[in-house]
């Protein structure tokens, strides 16, 4: 893609197929690669996440109807504007096409096309758009669409595979293996709901036997040898981290990493990681990736990727 084809040229349109699907794919594998690896779009692991669980699970509604897509003459995916769980909203360019005009055509079309409420009883109360801390370019352009940063922020975070990794130790008693057969699935979808709602009452937990996380094996990347859980003395999935890989960048992004509440603060969120750098290792990746966003998860992260590769996406609101 060359430097200097205009906003004007530009095609705006809607997701239409799943032949887009794998266009948005290819595109973000290759500016994930252009941009030396940093996370100023989506990998293509955090796009199927979002459609196969955020959207079919959580917002049960199809990635499809939300996204749209800007290409060139050339039919070339150059930007994509797709939500997140509904009401955070992404923005995704070609560095040769980042220009703050395209960004505001991309803020505005957001604004137009996401509705300010959902099956007459959700309402969006403002817009979210999360960009970088570095991204002088996206972010002067917010500003000047009226929207504020906040302190609600990722932490996004790398670590270079051939660097000597963390040493830390199995709890006494504690197993590490990946998701064995079906049966392993009830047990991972409750140590699940536990390490996310752990302030919820037991019997807000929807005992649908896990059919939700058949949704997640559907999506392109998954791998049960790479889907690890923590076992607990008594025999209970008790953490997990499901790691995704992608060979074409050679890159491991984990995605969850869960704990619950009873087996916290024993290390099993970084022997769950550092088993999975280490498999990663094997299968030939060279960087593993990882976002946190409360402060537990990025004390955790820290010690395991350091923070001298830590790069901050942050919300950005625009309030009605």
């Amino acid at each position: 893609m060359g430097k200097g084809d205009g906003i004007m040229k530009l095609k705006m349109r809607k997701v239409g197929n799943e032949n887009d699907y794998w266009k948005i794919r290819d595109f973000l594998r290759q500016t994930f690669l252009i941009n030396g690896r940093k996370e100023f779009n989506w990998q293509v692991a955090r796009l199927d996440y979002c459609r196969w669980h955020v959207m079919k699970n959580c917002e049960k509604t199809n990635i499809f109807d939300l996204a749209y897509i800007w290409e060139n003459e050339k039919d070339e995916i150059v930007a994509v504007l797709s939500p997140e769980e509904l009401e955070n909203i992404h923005l995704q360019l070609h560095p040769n096409y980042k220009t703050k005009e395209l960004i505001k055509e991309m803020i505005s079309t957001a604004e137009e096309k996401y509705p300010k409420s959902y099956d007459g009883n959700r309402k969006r109360e403002r817009y979210i758009i999360w960009s970088h801390d570095i991204d002088d370019t996206k972010n002067q352009a917010l500003k000047e669409m009226g929207y504020h940063p906040t302190e609600w922020a990722d932490n996004q975070r790398h670590k270079p595979l051939n660097e000597e990794l963390p040493k830390v130790e199995i709890p006494n008693g504690y197993t590490i293996r990946h998701m064995g057969l079906d049966s392993d699935i009830p047990k991972r979808s409750w140590a699940s709901w536990r390490a996310f709602h752990s302030e919820e009452p037991l019997d807000n937990y929807d005992d649908d036997r896990g059919a939700w996380y058949y949704n997640i094996i559907k999506t392109p990347l998954y791998r049960r040898d790479l889907d690890l859980v923590a076992i607990s003395p008594a025999g209970g999935i008790v953490g997990f981290t499901t790691i995704w890989f992608d060979d074409y960048t050679r890159t491991g992004y984990f995605e969850p990493v869960g704990v619950m509440p009873s087996h916290q603060k024993q290390g099993l969120a970084k022997v769950l990681i550092l088993e999975g750098m280490n498999r990663l290792k094997e299968l030939g990746a060279n960087l593993a990736v990882i976002g946190g966003i409360n402060e537990a998860a990025n004390k955790t992260y820290s010690y395991m990727f350091s923070d001298k590769n830590k790069i901050i996406y942050r919300i950005w609101r625009k309030e009605f």
